[in-house]
């Protein structure tokens, strides 16, 4: 029961502070910036989906007190990952300084090693508390990033902080949470972290590689051919619009952890009425919450994004609208 409550309590605030992060980033900073970000975001969870799919997944399906004798190893890897990112982003950086790039890919490139490190470390935790058997220390992770994203979105809203700082202030706030996770496994076995590392990587790299391309196929190659090919006004347009179907997500991601106990109960009969009644109902339910979602975004489409960005995307009403069914 602990468990679940925090995993559930983690999945929601993690969730609503992203939303208020994008808000804010899309409303105070320029189309260039904000462009940035949502590529840089997408880049980043792209990257991320390897560690899901390598490293934090498998360590979800250990046994617990196999992780809690390895702890020391495992949390070494992470820290190694997030030591990657970091060199990554700023080898990244001096190649595109040396052929004196434009800045817009300096802020692409920065926005994504923030976004990687935020997310390594928000998934990892996910993971690794719960198997440790501190649950708990879960719902203090997400508390910790949320209010860290609140005071930082607060000074931005007061004009007393720039995109840059942001971002800075962001990832030292995340490293002090790599450093805090770091300690809970007592002295890092960074030689034990690395071949445990490239075992999960050797093991199933080659499968995350090929899940994480399928993603991205989808979902994130239309924004970075809008961002290569167009000007960052409309890769910012795309970013603010769709990131406004991002509440429909939580709202049905929450329904669907509360449904998920019930719905193991009926899978136990699979063709009884029973389950058949329950089913439809929850099928049902889910049409009924994503039509009055989407009936209400395409009747006040415009109203919806001046009041999420002001006037600066007033003119994407009709982007709004066509993502809807793409949501629904």
């Amino acid at each position: 029961m602990a468990v679940r409550s925090a995993t559930v309590g983690d999945q929601i605030i993690v969730s609503v502070t992203n939303f208020i992060l994008t808000l804010v980033i899309g409303r105070v900073f320029s189309a260039e910036e904000f462009a940035a970000y949502g590529i840089g975001l997408s880049i980043g969870l792209m990257l991320q989906g390897l560690q899901r799919h390598a490293v934090t997944i498998p360590l979800m399906l250990e046994p617990d007190e196999r992780v809690r004798r390895r702890a020391a190893a495992v949390s070494a890897a992470q820290s190694i990952l997030v030591v990657c990112a970091v060199l990554s982003a700023g080898l990244a950086l001096a190649i595109l300084s040396s052929m004196d790039a434009a800045g817009f890919a300096h802020l692409v490139v920065i926005a994504s090693a923030v976004c990687l490190i935020v997310y390594l470390e928000l998934e990892f935790a996910r993971a690794f508390l719960v198997k440790i058997g501190r649950p708990w220390l879960l719902l203090a992770s997400a508390c910790w990033y949320a209010f860290v994203i609140g005071v930082l979105s607060i000074a931005s809203l007061a004009g007393k902080l720039d995109f840059l700082p942001m971002l800075a202030w962001l990832t030292a706030a995340m490293l002090v949470h790599a450093g805090v996770i770091l300690t809970l496994a007592g002295m890092p076995a960074f030689r034990a972290g690395l071949r445990l590392l490239g075992a999960d990587m050797r093991r199933y790299g080659g499968w995350a590689a090929i899940a994480v391309a399928t993603y991205t196929g989808y979902n994130h190659v239309p924004l970075f051919i809008l961002g290569a090919i167009a000007a960052p006004i409309h890769a910012a347009a795309f970013v603010a619009t769709r990131s406004l179907l991002q509440p429909l997500q939580i709202l049905l991601r929450g329904f669907d952890i509360a449904d998920k106990s019930a719905f193991a109960k009926a899978a136990r009969e699979p063709f009884s009425r029973r389950a058949l009644l329950f089913t439809l109902k929850l099928a049902a339910l889910y049409a009924v919450i994503g039509a009055a979602f989407g009936i209400a975004v395409v009747l006040l489409a415009d109203r919806i994004i001046v009041f999420a960005y002001g006037p600066k995307f007033a003119a994407a009403g009709a982007a709004l609208i066509a993502w809807v069914p793409a949501y629904m």
